[in-house]
């Protein structure tokens, strides 16, 4: 009944579980198709499949804040963080441009803007990397790319936790 009353509502939820306690990788279930998003271990890349696609995530230089998902070797989907110093990517996929941003200067949940997109990413509570998201969604390997991008940021955060202790 809940389902039913969400997609009359065009209000969406997906559930993102990382794949273990030692994984950089998630799967996201719910109204998605299975999708799972892995990282590499050394560098700011990895794959996503959704949707019976493969996608290759890869950055475009070491101090880039441009990332690609690429389908075949083409690109598929272009973010770009908008500043050094904020929480914020532009996503572009096709001719439609999205805005991920963090909701709060303290706080992990991030939100993602755009043409009938309203949707935000939040985890389950503050010491976990479980997390949903809710809301007018774009298409699918826009929102796995979306949620990829905002656990990388979760995951320098903490290196740079780890670091400085």
């Amino acid at each position: 009944m809940a389902k039913v009353i969400r997609n009359l509502c065009n209000v969406l939820m997906i559930h993102c579980k990382p794949n273990g306690i030692f994984s950089a990788g998630f799967t996201l279930t719910g109204d998605i198709s299975h999708t799972t998003l892995d990282f590499s271990w050394f560098t700011e890349s990895g794959t996503i499949k959704t949707s019976g696609h493969s996608f290759e995530v890869s950055r475009d230089g070491i101090f880039s804040g441009r990332w690609h998902l690429r389908r075949n070797g083409e690109s598929f989907v272009v973010a770009e963080k908008t500043s050094a110093f904020r929480r914020s990517i532009e996503i572009t996929h096709g001719h439609q441009r999205y805005l991920l941003k963090a909701r709060s200067a303290f706080g992990r949940s991030m939100a993602l803007s755009g043409p009938g997109v309203d949707a935000t990413i939040s985890p389950s509570h503050p010491f976990t990397r479980r997390s949903s998201i809710t809301g007018t969604l774009p298409p699918p390997e826009v929102i796995a790319f979306a949620f990829w991008l905002i656990a990388l940021l979760w995951k320098r955060a903490a290196n740079n936790n780890s670091n400085s202790s």
